[in-house]
């Protein structure tokens, strides 16, 4: 009976129920997508690790405290004779290493959007101290001439001329820096820092952003592990202002980023379950206040304080599940359209969660409401109704 009453009251107040719902699925579907994002960020990042490990990476040292996370090393600057210097050192494996020049770009594909280009220049034949293992769709990953260049997958969607919707692919020609280009590949789908990439010859950067004999960094790769140590400590004793990173050091200042990315993922969500125990109070307050009549009723025959507890309680959950159930669809919506995130089994997992949040947040809302209902006095309400 009290069931039956409280489905009723909902569905009298149907659109009112509806609402809420809707903005419940909505807040919950944030919830769900922060988690997708964080997710997909730190995948991403660990990815990116992994494409260093075994390597030394030699920059300059900029006093930045996270700086052995900067994948990128647009903020460093070496002599390339230095770099060269660098190489020669015993231990390393001259083949799977190189210096390196990195140059950002920016283009906007609208004007409060703008997109980064990471341009690496390499030198030719050593492609792989850059690219790790990571192989083209299409094209090979050579730059065998002075106008190659490899594409990562979203940089060749970026660079495709203006009016045509097909990426840029092997064969095809671009302009950079007022340098033509032609495509020798494009990469597989990588982590951001190779989807955003556009490597081309070390000669070629260097003239097409006007920094002659000036490289970002030296990617070193040890002949032996165990050089790795010996390496570093070369590098530290004979190149004062330099610093070898490891990859150990570089997952040391990754998992300090993550706690950061972490700690704001949780506040988000957090706030996200208070608003929603707003909202969902404030409707549940408006409803016990409509059915005063009734609960008076149900007190003057004998209905137990805790049973018009479960009656309140029971409006809370089924509008907070019924929104959980909404979210999946519209968090799936945003994951695949705005991130093309593809790991959806990992979706169903965060929306089992979500529906683990929305019955906690159904009984937060209604312990207010509900202890304002219990209070009820049968023969007050029942003589102002």
């Amino acid at each position: 009976m009290l069931w039956d009453l409280a489905f009723k009251h909902l569905w009298q107040r149907r659109l009112r129920s509806a609402l809420t719902i809707l903005g419940v699925a909505i807040i919950l579907q944030t919830h769900l997508v922060i988690n997708g994002f964080k997710y997909s960020y730190e995948q991403d990042v660990q990815r990116q690790l992994s494409a260093f490990t075994g390597k030394v990476l030699v920059r300059q040292d900029t006093g930045d405290t996270l700086g052995a996370a900067d994948f990128s090393l647009t903020g460093s600057s070496l002599e390339e004779e230095t770099a060269q210097d660098i190489l020669a050192l015993p231990g390393i494996d001259r083949q799977a290493s190189s210096a390196v020049l990195m140059a950002p770009l920016a283009r906007s594909l609208a004007p409060t959007i703008p997109v980064a280009i990471l341009v690496v220049g390499i030198e030719p034949g050593h492609e792989a101290a850059y690219l790790s293992g990571f192989q083209a769709d299409e094209g090979s990953t050579n730059l065998e001439a002075p106008t190659s260049a490899i594409l990562g997958r979203s940089v060749a969607e970026l660079l495709s001329p203006e009016g045509e919707e097909q990426p840029l692919a092997a064969g095809d020609n671009f302009e950079l820096q007022g340098q033509t280009f032609q495509v020798v590949g494009v990469l597989e789908t990588a982590p951001s820092l190779y989807n955003n990439s556009v490597i081309i010859p070390l000669e070629a950067a260097q003239e097409a952003f006007e920094r002659p004999d000036t490289v970002s960094a030296v990617i070193v790769c040890a002949g032996q592990v165990e050089d790795v140590a010996q390496i570093q400590a070369a590098v530290e004793m004979g190149f004062p202002g330099l610093l070898a990173i490891s990859a150990q050091q570089m997952a040391a200042s990754v998992d300090a980023i993550l706690v950061d990315v972490r700690n704001f993922s949780n506040l988000l969500t957090t706030t996200v379950a208070g608003v929603a125990v707003v909202i969902v109070t404030i409707v549940v307050i408006v409803a016990v206040m409509e059915q005063r009549k009734e609960i008076g009723t149900l007190r003057a025959i004998g209905a137990r304080r805790w049973r018009i507890f479960g009656m309140v309680a029971g409006q809370a959950l089924v509008l907070c599940l019924l929104g959980a159930v909404l979210a999946l669809p519209i968090g799936m919506a945003f994951l695949k359209w705005g991130m093309q995130w593809e790991k959806f089994d990992l979706i169903f997992i965060y929306w089992a969660r979500n529906l683990v949040w929305a019955g906690l947040v159904g009984i937060l809302a209604a312990l207010l409401p509900a202890w304002q209902a219990v209070r009820v006095d049968p023969l007050e309400a029942l003589r102002y109704e």
